[in-house]
């Protein structure tokens, strides 16, 4: 996620993948090459069985033409508060609007944050 908002942290937009399940590994250099643009790649059976790539890794290709525009973007996002890794813990509580608020008491229950 880092890598992508990096890369379009200048044109804005979307990258476009393609994903097909096999062959992956060789678009990681030759679609990236015939493109020249930055690619998100999900690994092959050739990746996990030789390169023991697992589940939840992935693959982000990016042309040396962008190497600079996506250091500069990881540069800038990071100064502007995106950081990685991204906080998964909740830093802010809830309000419900008034309306939602009214229903424990037509409910006749307590409010959660009050058990």
């Amino acid at each position: 996620m880092r890598l992508v908002q990096a890369a379009l942290y200048q044109q804005g937009g979307y990258l476009t993948s393609s994903f097909g399940g096999r062959l992956d590994c060789a678009d990681i250099l030759v679609k990236t090459m015939q493109t020249n643009e930055c690619q998100v790649i999900l690994p092959c059976t050739g990746d996990r069985m030789f390169g023991q790539t697992q589940d939840d890794e992935m693959a982000f290709a990016i042309p040396a033409s962008k190497l600079d525009a996506v250091l500069q973007g990881l540069q800038s996002t990071h100064k502007n508060g995106i950081r990685y890794p991204i906080p998964t813990f909740m830093n802010y509580t809830a309000h419900f609007p008034a309306k939602y608020e009214a229903l424990w008491d037509i409910w006749g229950d307590t409010k959660p944050a009050e058990r």
